[in-house]
């Protein structure tokens, strides 16, 4: 037998029994909030005249962040730069600026940012959660609307109020009974976001 196709051959086996920690799912995984809350709280205390923003990451890259405030003024924006220095967190955990890029067209990540007197960004928590469920019904109460759902995975049924920014289907007819939805949650619980799936 020729050397590259043992070698092949013994890599193929290895792979074939090595044991694999998987942590993909269809089950919605809601963040830890808290998780990494002391760390960004020092980044924040060890950095005085910092200034904490927060809002959707509306746009990033290697060298920028776009920051949409979700105030009653749409067009106004945070372009802070990212420099090496910058600790980037994804759901807690540290990450890269690339895995902060929106799930799907305006889904995008829930931020906290700090921000420095030179328009930089010191340090970004970036949290996403969502999940499928299906609408049961809509109420307004005292003059906020209201979604009760069905997750789509556990089949448990349960009322979230919708943020006043929160982005929403053009047709209103999503909040039929029975309409599926995907849901993207705020580190509030409430809903900042519904989408129809393809």
């Amino acid at each position: 037998m020729k050397k590259p196709i043992l070698f092949k051959l013994i890599v193929f086996v290895w792979l074939l029994f090595k044991p694999i920690n998987g942590y993909a799912t269809i089950a919605p995984v809601k963040p830890d909030y808290e998780k990494n809350y002391s760390e960004f709280k020092s980044i924040q205390l060890n950095n005085p005249g910092s200034v904490l923003l927060k809002g959707e990451i509306v746009g990033i890259n290697h060298g920028e962040i776009l920051i949409n405030p979700l105030t009653d003024n749409s067009n106004d924006f945070f372009r802070l730069k990212l420099i090496r220095e910058t600790k980037l967190y994804c759901n807690g955990t540290v990450s890269e600026w690339a895995a902060l890029t929106p799930v799907a067209p305006e889904a995008y990540f829930e931020a906290q940012v700090l921000m420095n007197r030179e328009t930089e960004a010191i340090a970004v928590n970036a949290f996403y959660y969502g999940e499928e469920c299906i609408v049961n019904r809509s109420y307004q109460n005292q003059g906020q609307l209201f979604l009760e759902l069905i997750s789509a995975h556990s089949g448990e049924t349960f009322v979230s109020p919708l943020t006043k920014e929160a982005r929403l289907p053009l047709n209103e007819g999503w909040m039929q009974t029975g309409q599926a939805v995907y849901v993207l949650f705020s580190d509030k619980n409430s809903i900042r976001g519904v989408y129809i799936p393809d």
